[in-house]
């Protein structure tokens, strides 16, 4: 989660400079060498450091943000972005609560 808030903040930039389909593919690809790092991991410092840097793949919702502002009409915004973030938020506790058992 520490790097989710800075990296927001970038691809928010990346989202303005060349479009929220792109960055979301190259978010996509990156997370997934993430993912094969943190799953293919030696030791704890390597295993760490994916996990670190997987909090990269938080600043994805500011893609999906951006694209429901972009297909939804102005009056029909903001409930098509609170059913965006409500499912996310939804999925995560369903997830804490699950995973465990």
């Amino acid at each position: 989660m520490a790097l989710t808030i800075p990296a927001r903040i970038i691809v928010g930039m990346l989202v303005d400079a060349f479009g929220p389909r792109r960055i979301f593919s190259m978010l996509l690809a990156v997370s997934s060498v993430l993912c094969f790092g943190f799953a293919l991991a030696e030791d704890y410092e390597q295993l760490a450091l994916m996990r670190f840097l997987l909090g990269f793949v938080g600043a994805g919702f500011v893609i999906g943000i951006r694209m429901i502002g972009e297909w939804f009409p102005a009056k029909q915004t903001g409930i098509a972005q609170g059913i965006y973030g409500g499912w996310g938020n939804f999925g995560s506790a369903g997830g804490a609560l699950i995973l465990p058992a």
